[in-house]
């Protein structure tokens, strides 16, 4: 397994598989971090390979409290077939910037802006095999943006045969990653590249309540303009005033 890259492998424990009963996102980070690696980027189970077969299932029921081996408990007695193997592709440094939007041109696309762009992980293609919205919302999420506005998937720019298809069957459950599982073997082609739009955050304009240390309300819509609340026009000019009749009466006393 290509450490550096962050491959999807088939996870053994004593040179057996490991089932995917009770497992979960915790119990994925805490055995990445043993195998000395940061974490755990995602986690899937399937029959994906065919060596598979060729292992006895080792452990099930795996349970970790907390993101480190110690925390773990597990069974070593299990009812599994292999199609409940999991499958572990772990962190490596940098590896929040695995996601990235490219142009035709194979330039960046910033996360100010909402354009569309060729979905890249790193540095490869995105197979549509799996992809939804919702994994649209969670990889938007994961770059930086709010959420997506919309996605497809085709060889529509020449640059794509340029790239290796590098994931496949990203699955989310909920719009964050850390709800995902996906896998970087594949069988596809470039007509099935992902394109991602994503929606670029608003920057907001907010008060703060200096009494309870929170923010109070954020303007950021002419509907708001003349709203007490706001730093904003009209309000703005009040704010200035109560500040300087503030000074004036602090300089009288003095």
């Amino acid at each position: 397994i290509n450490a550096e890259y962050g491959e999807t492998g088939l996870l053994l424990y004593n040179g057996q598989t490991v089932c995917n009963d009770g497992f979960d996102n915790i119990t994925a980070d805490a055995i990445c971090r043993e195998m000395g690696h940061l974490g755990a980027f995602s986690w899937a189970s399937a029959s994906y390979f065919s060596i598979q077969y060729d292992y006895s299932i080792g452990i099930d029921e795996v349970d970790c409290p907390y993101n480190f081996w110690e925390s773990c408990t597990y069974e070593t007695s299990n009812d599994c077939s292999h199609n409940e193997d999991v499958f572990l592709t772990c962190s490596t440094s940098g590896s929040n910037k695995r996601f990235t939007l490219v142009d035709k041109d194979g330039r960046t696309i910033e996360s100010s802006t909402s354009q569309q762009g060729l979905l890249l992980y790193q540095g490869r293609t995105v197979c549509d095999d799996y992809f939804n919205i919702t994994a649209a919302d969670a990889i938007c999420r994961r770059m930086g943006y709010s959420d997506a506005i919309d996605w497809t998937s085709d060889s529509s720019f020449e640059i794509q045969s340029n790239y290796e298809v590098g994931l496949t069957d990203v699955s989310c459950r909920f719009g964050t990653w850390e709800s995902c599982q996906s896998v970087t073997f594949n069988d596809c082609g470039h007509d099935e590249d992902v394109f991602l739009t994503c929606r670029a955050e608003e920057k907001q304009q907010c008060t703060w309540d200096w009494e309870n240390k929170k923010t109070t309300h954020c303007c950021n819509h002419p509907d708001y303009y003349y709203d007490s609340r706001c730093t904003s026009g009209a309000s703005r000019s009040q704010l200035v005033s109560q500040l300087t009749f503030a000074v004036f009466i602090a300089a009288f006393c003095f």
